[in-house]
């Protein structure tokens, strides 16, 4: 080839070799070409990968901000998690601030000024609300909704504890009404249960072993009583006609509350005096017309109790039989036993005027006598129902007259009573006026926390108001946002009551979202913020998360 070409034979091999490396020289460009091509492509969909959870992570801890916003503490936590690696050291994705601040605040920490209020959890139940019950010695909530399911929820990490149907304490299962059905805890782990209704079980539930601790049998309960220390209680029947005492009569029995057994029974032998209200009785929306359970109180000795029809008080006492009362007005609100005193509260329906401007009064018996004179003392008043909410969205509450709580102030009972957006501390003796606040709006409970003088009062308005006063301390405590919060909803039932610790739990039904059962914690202990690493942050979630 090289004599054909007219060329040496090196020069031949010289141009095959160059010929060569020019062939290897582009085949390297090409491949480096390929791989930075490649390379480039993958570098941008690694940046838009991490842009992509960059941006979801922000998106998640603005959706936890406003989870923890509207009370629900468990699925904030959950929604931060998502949005966050699940270790610093191997990080799984990238780490957001604002992830890092959102589980930082729904853990509550680093917060200044302090916040007192803690969102515990929220949960929403089968139906509306009937009832809210707790137990501050065993440190849980129960709600019974209108499906007729009682769901027990721990007050502190806010895990279900378990469910109870009523269902199987009913004669007839299938049409069975939750609204006639009501419950009162009893000792630490203990729920009474008893209906107003014909064939239905009174009984006693341990929540947390979801099993039946007593069963007093098929009993119509028209008022459902428990001492303080939860050793006794008492239940209130209106006899019918099949009954030999006859229509209308009124016979109490008071059990032990740890074994169901009848303590003493008593009866008025009054057959006609009570009229008994028709469980079944509803309004237009579906409601009863009517407080189908009387106002009923117990003594902690059990040797008394006080039972309220219309205006009038059967104070039934186990050694002297029993007397009537009539407290005045029309309707009897609210009954309470402290010593030797009884305390109701009532109003009255001027139609001329109803709703505005309901007279209602405060008033004591000293029901340690043999006989019963004239009250001890009487305070008088007007309240109105309040309206909470948006123009087109809104809530109006009544107020009944209620006596919230007893408390000690120097070593004196005080009645912390409340009427519409009034609330009133008066002395149990005498009926002395010691402190009077009006609130925006209606109050829908109160309870007290024991402070170094004398008790403070946390309180839960219509509104979506909580908040803390120490009326009768020397030096109260200034009233701002550090001891006061607003939720976004109108509340209309809930429970104030102090458990272990010095906190408060507020177990609250909104208004605007009846199915939901809020919890909320008032803590006046506080500790300085402590700088924690992003996996001791996320051990605290996932432990909040998995508590039993």
């Amino acid at each position: 080839m090289a004599g054909i070409a007219g060329c040496g034979l090196d020069d031949l091999r010289r141009r095959e070799k160059a010929r060569r490396q020019r062939r290897i020289i582009t085949f390297a460009l090409s491949a480096i070409a390929i791989m930075g091509f490649v390379s480039a492509l993958s570098f941008h969909s690694y940046r838009a990968s991490q842009d992509a959870l960059i941006a979801e992570s922000k998106s998640l801890a603005a959706l936890s901000q406003e989870q923890f916003s509207r009370g629900e503490r468990l699925q904030a936590l959950e929604t931060v998690l998502a949005a966050l690696p699940e270790s610093a050291e191997h990080p799984n994705r990238p780490i957001v601030e604002d992830a890092v601040t959102a589980l930082e605040a729904v853990l509550e920490l680093d917060t200044y000024p302090p916040k007192l209020w803690h969102p515990t959890f929220a949960a929403d139940l089968n139906e509306e609300i009937v009832s809210i019950e707790s137990n501050p010695s065993g440190g849980w909530v129960a709600a019974l909704d209108a499906s007729g399911i009682v769901s027990v929820f721990d007050a502190f990490t806010g895990h279900e504890l378990g469910s109870i149907n009523l269902r199987q304490f009913a004669f007839d299962p299938v049409t069975i009404d939750a609204w006639t059905w009501t419950m009162k805890a009893a000792g630490p782990d203990n729920l009474l249960i008893a209906s107003a209704a014909k064939d239905c079980d009174f009984v006693c539930v341990d929540v947390r072993k979801n099993q039946v601790v007593w069963d007093f049998g098929p009993l119509p309960i028209d008022a459902l009583a428990v001492s303080d220390d939860g050793a006794y209680c008492a239940a209130a029947t209106i006899t019918d006609e099949s009954n030999p005492l006859g229509q209308g009569d009124l016979v109490v029995a008071v059990l032990d509350s740890h074994d169901g057994t009848i303590v003493y029974p008593i009866s008025t032998n009054c057959p006609g005096f009570f009229v008994d209200v028709d469980p079944h009785e509803v309004d237009e929306d579906g409601k009863h017309a009517l407080n189908i359970f009387h106002p009923f109180a117990l003594s902690n000795d059990e040797s008394i109790s006080c039972f309220g029809a219309g205006k009038f008080v059967a104070i039934l006492d186990k050694n002297r039989g029993y007397t009537f009362y009539d407290f005045g007005n029309v309707a009897l609100t609210s009954l309470a036993i402290s010593d030797a005193y009884l305390l109701g509260a009532t109003y009255d329906v001027d139609y001329e005027s109803f709703p505005q401007n309901c007279p209602y009064s405060f008033g004591a018996y000293d029901i340690s006598e043999s006989t019963f004179d004239d009250s001890l003392w009487t305070v008088q008043g007007v309240f109105s129902p309040s309206i909470s909410g948006e123009p087109f969205n809104n809530y109006s509450y009544f107020g009944l007259p209620t006596i919230q709580c007893i408390i000690l102030t120097n070593g004196h009972a005080t009645a912390v009573c409340s009427a519409g957006n009034t609330l009133r501390l008066l002395e149990v003796e005498n009926g002395n006026e010691l402190h009077t606040e009006v609130f925006p709006s209606s109050i829908v409970s109160v309870g007290s926390l024991r402070l170094s003088e004398s008790d403070g009062l946390v309180v839960a308005l219509s509104n979506g108001s909580l908040d803390f006063l120490s009326p009768l301390e020397l030096f109260p405590y200034v009233q701002n946002d550090t001891y006061q919060c607003s939720i976004p909803y109108q509340i209309e039932d809930a429970i104030v009551e102090e458990f272990e610790g010095s906190i408060v739990v507020a177990a609250i039904k909104p208004a605007n979202q009846p199915d939901r059962l809020l919890c909320y914690r008032f803590d006046l202990g506080y500790d300085d913020p402590v700088d924690y690493s992003l996996d001791e942050l996320l051990a605290q979630a996932h432990e909040l998360l998995e508590a039993e």
